[in-house]
């Protein structure tokens, strides 16, 4: 923060002063705020800033300083935000705190970030701290934000080590750069546990909350669903991917638990799940000259193949990388998908 004031709302301009009074009463502004100003040049930081903190809105107060709005301050924009205190991490006392632990609350506190669809850029310990035993992130200058012409949505528990693979499939799905689907609007919804592991309990779970969340959301238009993983032959598994289709939704499923057998030789898709289920769309990957990859699985459970190999997409803090994989051909089924809808 680069300023701290006492009584800072003596000094609001009285247009801004007014409104706050107004429209939010209970808000009882607090005696210490903070008051964080644009660095010169980073006009275009602070204004990611600015969206950010009204895209984390339900986070406000518990994981990142509550953001009562935009003003001047010696004629240069700053936006004010509440003191939250607690120990900087990258503090002499912050350094202290066990290191297993810390990395557990973490990653609760990336997981509610990401679960907005925003990933902090600038992981310096000084950006974080430590307030009644939980993480709160104070800079969100620089942040990794769906490419999606809309803003995304991402439910339930997000899956940290997964985020490469998320994030690549979700921008060959629907982002403004790569995606098949540009005008969609995505939302993520935990399937694995919180070793990356993909046990039936939870990929039933996901389509059941698919299902469960569907309801709420505005999709006049239908709603596809992109599953970029598998298990052996369930059929508790094969009936949730089932319900997706009797509930209307267009499901795509990788033709795969893993790419081929354990040396990557491809193998019959027969025996695994969601694959298996005959109503849905079941995706093997095929290579730039329309061969089938050498790693993708096959057989007659198989419905269509799409581009698996060296697919260009969006990486987690920004740019672009390359990845093979069935997971990476099954996304461009399910936005072509949505189409037919």
């Amino acid at each position: 923060m680069d300023r701290l004031v006492d009584m800072v709302v003596a000094c609001l301009p009285l247009l801004l002063r007014g409104w706050i009074e107004k429209f939010f009463p209970e808000w009882s502004l607090p005696t210490r705020l903070a008051l964080k100003t644009c660095k010169e040049g980073w006009d275009d930081e602070f204004d990611t800033e600015k969206l950010v903190y009204k895209q984390l809105k339900h986070l406000q107060g518990n994981r990142i300083p509550t953001y009562y709005g935009e003003l001047k301050y010696k004629g240069t924009k700053a936006i004010l935000l509440s003191d939250i205190g607690g120990v900087c991490l990258g503090d002499p006392a912050g350094t202290l705190l066990d290191r297993e632990k810390l990395g557990q609350i973490m990653a609760d506190a990336f997981n509610d970030f990401a679960a907005y669809g925003v990933i902090p850029g600038d992981m310096r310990l000084e950006n974080f701290r430590l307030v009644d035993g939980k993480v709160m992130a104070v800079d969100f200058e620089m942040v990794d934000r769906p490419d999606t012409e809309d803003d995304s949505a991402f439910l339930v528990d997000f899956i940290w080590p997964s985020l490469d693979k998320l994030t690549h499939c979700a921008g060959s799905l629907g982002s403004k750069t790569y995606g098949v689907a540009k005008k969609t609007k995505l939302c993520a919804i935990k399937a694995f546990d919180k070793n990356g592991h993909d046990y039936d309990t939870g990929i039933i779970a996901s389509m059941d909350k698919v299902i469960e969340d569907a309801k709420t959301r505005d999709c006049p238009k239908g709603i596809t669903v992109s599953m970029s993983f598998g298990t052996e032959t369930s059929q508790s598994v094969n009936d949730a991917a089932k319900a997706l289709v009797n509930a209307g939704f267009f499901a795509a499923a990788a033709a795969a638990a893993g790419n081929g057998d354990i040396n990557g030789r491809p193998v019959d898709a027969s025996p695994l799940s969601p694959a298996s289920e005959t109503s849905i769309c079941t995706v093997g990957a095929s290579q730039i000259d329309d061969k089938i990859a050498s790693f993708s699985k096959y057989g007659q459970v198989g419905d269509i193949f799409a581009s698996g190999v060296n697919v260009l997409s969006l990486k987690p803090n920004g740019g672009a990388t390359k990845m093979n994989g069935m997971s990476m051909a099954t996304p461009h089924i399910a936005g072509l998908g949505g189409y037919f809808l």
